[in-house]
């Protein structure tokens, strides 16, 4: 099925949109007429069976009552029933196809202000009598009933329409399709085909006579406006006669509006896509196929007054399926239709982000009468979302990029080879890097050239623990122990975290879901600077523990001109949209090295202590199990061991041991 909507503007709080060629069909609807002896109107509703499909049912509806008066509809109190001016008829009807009309409400609209809205569409017949489709009666009672929240807001010039009620209505123009299609009377009544205009919905809701199914009928014009129209009304009255009280709503202020039967705007679209030759998409109205110039020259007059109003959201997804609206815009256009318009998304979150697409809306807009057709195209990238990142990168290049092998040649002896740059856990040559020897031990490898950064060990432990490897050069450092000296230029700062696991600083590993930042308070309001993690897992791998910062010079000397020394590592997860502390340092300036170096030196001496405490310790269980020989001290310092020996139960710092019998 295809859809195409019109848009027209009611009122500022209400905008219509009627939509064309919905030719859902309902099954055995029953439909009412009434003639309206009043207002000399004709008016349908469907029976209260089927208020869920289209909302035209006789208990959402009013019935005009003289000039600027409704009369609510009820079916178990029904003034159709009891007054001489109302003639009421039901058509039983198998089939019939219909149009949506959609009213939008701005957000926070307060329907309590108005005793009721009538909304309502009508057409002309070819009696001169108007026919009303719909008269949808809004109350703050029913006003839960009828609304429903969009979950994609129309934004328009300032204002967003966030909630809408849709009512069907006959489609006007099936109905005058299949209506001039037929004969009046069916000439040879005897060859099986009776249909004629007398059978056809159109025919039974212009009955001349509404009590008589089989009397005359006109028609509606064709290709006649639909008129769409408000009553607001400010108060309710009691309707008194021979037999019941009715509620009547009194009108203060009537607007209406038309939109042609046909949509001369089907031909009407939009796209967007990526350009070929740059980072960029285009995007534009077309028309036919093509651009829109030529048409909006042909449908310009006197009277109306075309521009086209682009809309673009843009929507990033993670990984674990969060979505994130990164950014919207709004462009006017009032010539050049005939070339496409540029557009470069920004992707805010290009580190975590698997994939973006880009929801895109045009708006035809005559600034005349505020018609409006709108029209959607939408696009979505699901591979180098970085290109499309906050930060790129030119290289000019004289010549056309190729790939090169680097070859560094590297004299040592056979018996004191060993590789350069690596960290003590790494072994390059287990990864594949390719040796060979000559005789002359000139040692031939292809070798990568180094990323200096500053290789940290940390723990998100409070408590300063020994590393389960621990040899006496490496030092896991506990929550605040650890001090960074940060250079004037590029840092590249990688940290393994570490956690606390029976004693030992095991490596942790880290949610690759998450996001994590390294953030430096720059004053005393807590401005922050920060910056994500490395997602390159050659750096650095999340399940090993490991997480890389690069800190550009330009950032690099924001910092170094704070006052504020405190760094702070952080975990953001998508999904719960919480951001929480996973260490928090300090740094140093360069030209503060020796207290770096005096802290550093601190450190490392409560590390040894309780480093050689862990030893002395297994050394026991080892003397207890295998029941070996050795110097066993008669005590040890062991952290909140409680003295037993005690009658109060102190906390003491040292533990008693008995010599071996």
């Amino acid at each position: 099925m295809s859809f195409t909507s019109r848009f027209l503007n009611l009122t500022d709080y209400c905008m219509v949109e009627f939509i064309y060629s919905n030719t859902n069909t309902q099954q055995e609807c029953d439909v009412y007429l009434v003639d309206n002896k009043l207002n000399n109107t004709h008016q349908f509703f469907a029976s209260n069976g089927i208020d869920n499909v289209t909302h035209n049912i006789q208990d959402y509806s009013a019935i005009p009552y003289g000039n600027n008066k409704f009369v609510r509809l009820d079916e178990e109190n029904d003034i159709l029933d009891s007054s001489p001016s109302y003639v009421k008829s039901p058509l039983i009807h198998a089939q019939a196809f219909y149009d949506t009309v959609r009213y939008h409400f701005v957000s926070g609209i307060d329907v309590k202000s108005y005793a009721g809205l009538v909304l309502g569409v009508k057409n002309l017949e070819n009696s001169g009598k108007y026919n009303i489709f719909s008269s949808l009666l809004l109350t703050s009672l029913n006003y839960q009933d009828l609304v429903t929240f969009n979950t994609n807001p129309i934004y328009l010039a300032g204002t967003i329409y966030d909630r809408y009620v849709d009512v069907l209505i006959p489609s006007i123009k099936k109905m005058n399709n299949l209506y001039y299609s037929l004969p009046d009377d069916d000439p040879d009544p005897l060859d099986g085909d009776d249909q004629t205009k007398k059978t056809t919905l159109a025919a039974k809701l212009t009955l001349t006579d509404a009590s008589n199914l089989d009397g005359n009928f006109t028609g509606f014009l064709r290709e006649n406006p639909i008129t769409f129209f408000i009553d607001e009304c400010g108060s309710v009255t009691n309707l008194v006669t021979d037999d019941a009280t009715y509620e009547m709503y009194v009108s203060s202020h009537h607007v209406e509006a038309s939109l042609p039967q046909i949509n001369e705007f089907d031909l009407l679209s939009c796209d967007i896509y990526e350009a070929a030759d740059g980072n960029y998409y285009m995007y534009h109205a077309k028309y036919n196929g093509g651009y829109p110039g030529e048409f909006l020259a042909s449908i310009s007059d006197a009277n109306s007054n075309w521009v086209i109003i682009h809309q673009i959201n843009v929507y990033e997804y993670t990984a674990h399926g969060g979505v994130i609206k990164s950014s919207s815009i709004t462009t006017y256009q009032q010539d050049e239709f005939d070339s496409p318009n540029l557009f470069r998304p920004i992707i805010k979150n290009a580190g975590v982000a698997v994939s973006f697409s880009m929801d895109y809306m045009v708006r035809l807009l005559n600034q005349s009468n505020g018609e409006q057709i709108i029209r959607t195209a939408s696009t979505m990238r699901n591979s180098g979302v970085n290109r499309y990142g906050k930060n790129t990168v030119a290289i000019k290049m004289d010549a056309a990029p190729s790939a090169h092998k680097v070859y560094n040649r590297v004299f040592k002896s056979k018996l004191t080879q060993s590789d350069l740059f690596m960290e003590p856990e790494f072994n390059h040559a287990s990864k594949g890097t390719s040796v060979s020897a000559s005789s002359s031990g000139v040692v031939e490898r292809i070798t990568r050239y180094p990323m200096y950064v500053d290789y940290n060990k940390i723990s998100v432990s409070s408590t300063a623990l020994p590393q389960a490897d621990y040899s006496g050069d490496s030092v896991v450092y506990s929550q605040g122990d650890l001090r960074v000296i940060l250079k004037p230029f590029d840092n590249n700062l990688k940290f393994r975290v570490y956690y606390n696991s029976n004693g030992n600083s095991v490596p942790m590993q880290l949610d690759p879901v998450n996001v994590y930042k390294l953030v430096f308070i720059v004053n005393s309001r807590n401005d922050k600077v920060m910056f994500d993690h490395v997602t390159d897992e050659n750096t650095a791998r999340l399940v090993d523990g490991d997480v890389v910062f690069r800190i550009p010079s330009v950032d690099s000397a924001k910092i170094l001109a704070s006052p504020v020394r405190d760094f702070y590592i952080t975990s953001y997860n998508y999904s719960t949209l919480q951001e929480s502390v996973v260490y928090h340092g300090f740094w140093h300036k360069p030209s503060e090295v020796d207290a770096y170096n005096e802290h550093v030196a601190k450190i490392h001496a409560k590390y040894g202590v309780a480093t050689k405490n862990a030893n002395t310790l297994q050394q026991l269980v080892n003397s207890a199990t295998t029941g070996s020989a050795g110097t066993i001290p008669s005590s040890v310092y062991v952290p909140g061991y409680v003295d037993q020996s005690s009658n109060n139960s102190e906390v003491s710092s040292t533990l008693k041991l008995k010599p071996r019998a």
